[in-house]
This record gives C-alpha cells, sequence and structure tokens, in this order.
C-alpha cells in the first residue's frame, strides 16, 4: 500500500547480540485509520549497504549516525535510495577488477 511520504514514522530495536541491533519501523498508528492501522501497518526492517550486499544488523553507535534522523516515509525512502547507491558503487568496483561477474571480457 502507498502512503503519503510526510506521514511520521516510529522506529524500534531488537538487541541481536551485545553489539549488535536490528531496527524496524512503521508509520505512526495515530495517523492511519483504524482497518490500515491493524492490517496494513505492519513493522518493516530497516538495512544498509555492507560492501555489495543489505545487512540488517546495526551497531548502536549507526543508530546516532543516521537512523535517528529518519523521521517520515520520505526519510526512509531517501535513506533506502542512498544506500542503495553505495551497493551499486561496490559492485561497479568489484566487476571493474573482476572480482564479480558480470564483468567484461
Amino acid at each position: 500500500m502507498k502512503y503519503d511520504e510526510n506521514l511520521k514514522i516510529e522506529l524500534c530495536w531488537i538487541q541481536e547480540t551485545t553489539n549488535l541491533r536490528s531496527y524496524y519501523w512503521r508509520i505512526q498508528p495515530k495517523q492511519l485509520s483504524w482497518w490500515n492501522r491493524l492490517f496494513h501497518n505492519s513493522w518493516e526492517q530497516l538495512e544498509h549497504a555492507c560492501n555489495d550486499n543489505w545487512n540488517p544488523y546495526f551497531h548502536p553507535v549507526d543508530y546516532w549516525d543516521g537512523l535517528n534522523k529518519l523521521e517520515t516515509i520520505g526519510d526512509v525512502i531517501k535513506y533506502r535510495e542512498t544506500e542503495w547507491n553505495k551497493i551499486q558503487i561496490e559492485r561497479e568496483k568489484y566487476i571493474k577488477n573482476k572480482l564479480r561477474f558480470p564483468y567484461d571480457k
């Protein structure tokens, strides 16, 4: 379901290990109708770029370096786009150095 990018979000986290956490986001329930609040507002996991892949685990410091600035759906979308661009840059480096397939012959 597509929502207005200006809707506020809330974050929660789960302690995975001593130094790693998984962060999740969803729209603040008070901003949604009863139906959407119950059936269309599940928690979505946040991930960040790690070399050329997605990593769902964050160090607590990572929260203060960027996740605490996520306030709206638009912020989450921009964050994911930024992280995706980092992944693409890393993948291009691997392909250029022939460490990943596909690469030019």
